[in-house]
């Protein structure tokens, strides 16, 4: 009586093991099978990114456990997933086994072409996860007097996302104002957005002007990759940095240790970051960088409607950041975030998929 979640990436095997949690407190079984090459230098703490089996995807459906699962999450990308659901419904009618219901969909919330594109692309699966009332909204807009029947949707809520820390474990002051303790304005970086060296170098050089308006005892900047860098200094081509010349309040620091500077950051900031969500969601004062436009190559059209996009050309000066104010409750609600009962959503949907009604525990 198992719920297996198969994902092939660390960011998926975090999302995984966020949703395994979930499914146990409804009272599943549910296992993360995922087999990474590399644990390290990734944005999640390690313990986090370990399976509870160490297989391939491949080597899953190779192993006696198709015998006793009960529903399958395959978080797997583009033709991956679809090789994998092919393989598998094949193995089921050679081997006499049931099939069991199959449920996938994006990691992080997605709007527009982008969520469509990555729906179609897994239209094998019973069941797809979106997270919020604006996704199924859209869904049922695009898929509207389509041929072909579309998976049932649901909307799971912000499930990828790791819980707020509890009372007194955020240490952030979110008053925006000088106080004896420095302030931190966390920069979450991204490997290809903005998506031109050229760009990437002007928003470093931003922040280095921002980092020198105010003292070291006041504000400090950190800038913290959201993907796998060995030299996190290399994100950016300005010279100055190559030669370790900068300022005293402005840090680099590695993907490792981006949950911990989320929860005691002040201010997080990034062009289109994924992980803005989180902060969002931990109740921190967050901008998205609108400098560089709204369009698809930088992934910040999902935004729109947030409260929460400026042009930082505005926020010269640490002091500017005061005009920030809390982002649109609804929209972030419509993004997911007042989805609370995702699981049980999800159990509900499986086992109007299943016959024998296996999924109970």
């Amino acid at each position: 009586m198992t719920i297996v979640l198969i994902s092939g990436s660390a960011s998926g095997t975090f999302a995984c093991r966020m949703l395994a949690d979930r499914l146990r407190r409804a009272d599943r079984h549910a296992l993360v099978v995922s087999k990474l090459e590399k644990t390290t230098n990734s944005p999640f703490p390690t313990a986090l990114i370990e399976a509870d089996l160490r297989l391939s995807p491949n080597e899953f459906l190779n192993s006696p456990l198709l015998e006793k699962i009960t529903a399958l999450g395959v978080f797997l990308d583009g033709n991956k997933f679809d090789d994998f659901v092919i393989s598998y419904r094949r193995i089921c009618r050679e081997s006499n086994l049931e099939e069991v219901p199959i449920f996938s969909g994006p990691l992080y919330p997605l709007v527009g072409d982008a969520l469509i594109h990555d729906l179609a692309a897994r239209q094998r699966a019973d069941v797809l996860l979106v997270h919020g009332q604006r996704q199924l909204d859209e869904v049922a807009a695009m898929t509207f007097n389509w041929s072909d029947v579309f998976p049932t949707v649901i909307a799971a809520g912000l499930w990828f996302m790791p819980e707020r820390p509890g009372i007194g474990q955020l240490s952030g002051h979110g008053l925006l104002e000088t106080t004896k303790s420095t302030n931190t304005l966390l920069m979450v970086a991204q490997s290809d957005v903005p998506n031109t060296k050229r760009l990437r170098l002007d928003l470093f050089q931003r922040l280095w002007s921002i980092s020198t308006s105010a003292s070291p005892e006041d504000w400090k900047v950190i800038i913290a990759m959201d993907h796998q860098r060995e030299t996190p200094t290399t994100w950016t081509t300005d010279e100055r940095i190559q030669k370790g010349d900068k300022p005293a309040n402005l840090f680099f620091t590695s993907q490792e240790r981006l949950l911990s500077h989320i929860a005691e950051c002040d201010v997080c900031v990034t062009v289109s970051s994924p992980w803005i969500l989180t902060a969002m969601a931990w109740g921190k004062r967050v901008m998205l960088i609108g400098d560089y436009g709204i369009k698809g190559p930088l992934r910040t059209t999902p935004f729109l409607g947030s409260g929460a996009m400026h042009n930082l050309e505005n926020f010269s000066r640490f002091s500017n950041f005061n005009k920030l104010t809390r982002i649109n409750q609804h929209w972030l609600n419509s993004m997911g975030w007042a989805v609370f009962d995702g699981p049980t959503r999800l159990i509900k949907a499986l086992e109007s998929h299943q016959p024998a009604n296996l999924i109970k525990p």
